[in-house]
């Protein structure tokens, strides 16, 4: 089954699981609103459609590691068309907390 245009809830589910095997807050931002990137609900809120960019950012010492499995589970399970038809993207940014 390919990837219907915006962020089904197959993939969300996908992306809270591996959220969920890191201690780090991570939020989900786009179309100006914010959510918790480990909430199936608030990333569904954000109604992201296709076509339109969406940033993670993580806070926490495994900030890094979480938003690189994040990276990883949508380079394999978004088919985006190639950029000179289409653009896509998603923006990832990490802060790691100072102990």
């Amino acid at each position: 089954m390919s990837i219907a245009p915006g962020l089904e809830i197959r993939l969300a589910t996908m992306i809270v699981r591996t959220l969920l095997q890191f201690e780090s807050s991570v939020r989900a931002e786009a179309n100006g609103v914010s959510a918790d990137g480990k909430s199936l609900l608030g990333l569904l809120a954000l109604c992201v459609a296709y076509g339109t960019e969406a940033k993670f950012t993580a806070t926490g010492h495994d900030a890094a590691p979480a938003l690189n499995a994040i990276k990883k589970l949508l380079a394999t399970r978004l088919r985006l068309p190639r950029p000179s038809r289409a653009h896509q993207s998603i923006s990832l940014s990490c802060r790691q907390q100072l102990s």
